[in-house]
């Protein structure tokens, strides 16, 4: 059975997805960056939330574009993802820290803009996923969800997984409220698509 949640996503785990992360999840947060601006979503002043954002790479790229973005994260540590964050960010950036169902649940974000998951969906438990997309429909609505996540075929389930698991949840629940803008296979691995829904 698959590991998941703090046990598996120990403090030590930011070191290895933060900002001095290998250079292949760099070129995952630059990829990210280009579809986006293709689909001019960068916008001044928009609000970007960021699901299990480790030490915010994705978002300090997608700063680096628009200085005057509002970003907005959650992960299961902020101490140690402060500490692999870029040093631009710290002051900027608005932390929730826990568990990204808890978060969603708990707090009122206002409006988001652009709800980003990246390689994070993959790795919560089925229920707990559906739990998220649920909310992602009905409660909170952000104007776009855009997501790389892992492909159904090279799903490795938490019922098998020997590590963590890398799930594939129901996303085409989503199309009863988004409509589907772009897919694509991400450029760095075949696994992976990355998806930009548009709230309808």
């Amino acid at each position: 059975m698959a590991q998941t949640g703090r046990e598996a996503f120990n403090p030590a785990y930011q070191a290895r997805v933060g900002h001095s992360a290998r250079g292949l999840l760099h070129e995952n947060s630059k990829e990210l960056v280009k579809i986006m601006q293709e689909l001019n979503l960068l916008q001044d002043n928009s609000h970007i939330f960021e699901i299990g954002s480790g030490g915010a790479r994705n978002l300090w790229y997608m700063w680096k574009e628009n200085q005057t973005l509002k970003l907005s994260c959650n992960d299961f540590w902020k101490e140690e993802s402060f500490e692999n964050m870029h040093e631009d960010l710290k002051s900027i950036i608005t932390f929730h820290e826990g568990d990204t169902e808890d978060v969603l649940r708990d707090n009122d974000f206002g409006k988001i803009d652009i709800l980003l998951s990246s390689d994070h969906l993959m790795h919560i438990p089925r229920i707990k996923g559906q739990a998220i997309l649920e909310m992602l429909l009905n409660n909170i609505k952000p104007t776009y969800i855009i997501l790389r996540e892992r492909k159904k075929e090279y799903e490795t389930p938490e019922e098998t997984a020997r590590s963590y698991p890398r799930n594939y949840h129901n996303y085409e629940m989503l199309l009863e409220g988004y409509t589907l803008e772009k897919e694509v296979t991400s450029g760095g691995a075949k696994e992976y698509f990355i998806r930009a829904y548009k709230l309808k």
